[in-house]
């Protein structure tokens, strides 16, 4: 299976030691749109609303990332990610 890309915050600054301004930015315009979504939906049908969307959006997210990388494994669709290590 391929090498996991550090995609959160502390796995960069952990494995760079350094935070640069396009990852911070990069992080910034990826999650603004569900914050935007999980805002509004606090603010007009509270708590419990913002909370089954954030967790529905992260659900669909990793379910996709796993579903991408099985199917790269098998038939290398994604060949911009680092090469599996043997």
């Amino acid at each position: 299976m391929n090498e996991e890309i550090p995609i959160r915050l502390p796995d960069v600054l952990a494995i760079t030691g350094s935070m640069r301004p396009p990852v911070l930015g990069r992080a910034r315009v990826l999650n603004a749109p569900i914050a935007v979504i999980c805002g509004c939906l606090y603010w007009r049908f509270g708590i419990d609303a913002a909370i089954a969307a954030h967790v529905t959006a992260d659900s669909v997210y990793h379910v996709r990332n796993t579903l991408l990388r099985r199917a790269d494994d098998q038939f290398s669709i994604l060949s911009w990610f680092p090469p599996t290590r043997s």
